[in-house]
C-alpha cells in the first residue's frame, strides 16, 4: 500500500503526428485470437494520488492544440487481479483549445468513481461529473463493456445544464453565415 503519490508542476507534451497509427488487422487473423485482458498478478493500493500545478499540451493536425492549464488532481486508486476503482476530482483552472485560427478558452471539473471487472472487460462508471463554468454542468452515469473487444458503451445523464447564451460564441467559427450572426437564449 502506498500512502501518496505525487506529482507537482510536471509538464506534459504530446504530438499526435507522431504516435504511430497501428494497421487494421485482416478480420481473419482477429477472430482466431480473441484480445483479453491481462490478469494483474499483484495488488495495488494508493490511498492518495495528487498531480498539483501541472499542464498538458496536446498538438495536432490543422493547427490543433488543446492546453490544460493548472491540473490539479486527487485521486484513490486500487486494483487487483480481478478489478480496480479509481475516485476523484480534476481541476483544470483553464483548457484552452486552438483549431483553425479559432480559439476557446474555459475552465473544466470533474468529479468520477470508476469500478473496472476485469473478467467481464467492463468499466462501470459510479460517477461522473463534469462542469464548464458558466456553459455547462453534466452529471452522469454508465457502463462501458467489452472493453478490448467492440467497446459498447451505456451512459445517462441524471442531471444536465447548458447555457445557450454561453455556448454559442464557441460554436460561431463553426457556424454558416446565416447562423453566424443568430442570438439564443435559455438553458437545456
Amino acid at each position: 500500500a502506498v500512502n501518496e503519490l505525487r506529482l507537482a508542476r510536471a509538464q506534459v507534451f504530446i504530438d499526435l503526428a507522431h504516435i504511430p497509427v497501428k494497421p487494421e488487422e485482416d478480420a481473419n487473423t482477429s477472430a482466431q485470437t480473441p484480445i483479453t485482458l491481462p490478469a494483474l498478478p499483484l495488488s495495488v493500493d494508493i490511498e492518495t494520488i495528487r498531480i498539483e500545478d501541472s499542464q498538458i499540451v496536446v498538438t495536432g493536425q490543422n493547427g490543433l492544440r488543446i492546453t490544460l492549464h493548472d491540473i490539479d488532481l486527487t485521486a484513490g486508486f486500487r486494483a487487483g487481479s480481478q478489478g480496480a476503482d479509481v475516485s476523484g476530482t480534476v481541476n483544470v483552472a483553464d483548457v484552452e483549445l486552438i483549431l483553425n485560427k479559432h480559439q476557446w478558452r474555459l475552465p473544466l471539473h470533474l468529479d468520477f468513481a470508476l469500478v473496472a471487472d476485469f473478467p467481464a472487460e467492463r468499466l462501470v462508471i459510479d460517477r461522473l461529473s463534469v462542469r464548464s463554468d458558466p456553459v455547462m454542468s453534466l452529471s452522469m452515469n454508465g457502463q462501458l463493456d467489452h472493453i478490448v473487444s467492440s467497446r459498447e458503451m451505456t451512459l445517462s445523464i441524471q442531471e444536465g445544464h447548458i447555457d445557450l447564451e454561453q455556448l454559442l460564441p464557441l460554436a460561431q467559427p463553426f457556424l454558416s453565415p446565416p447562423f453566424a450572426d443568430m442570438r439564443l437564449a435559455g438553458t437545456i
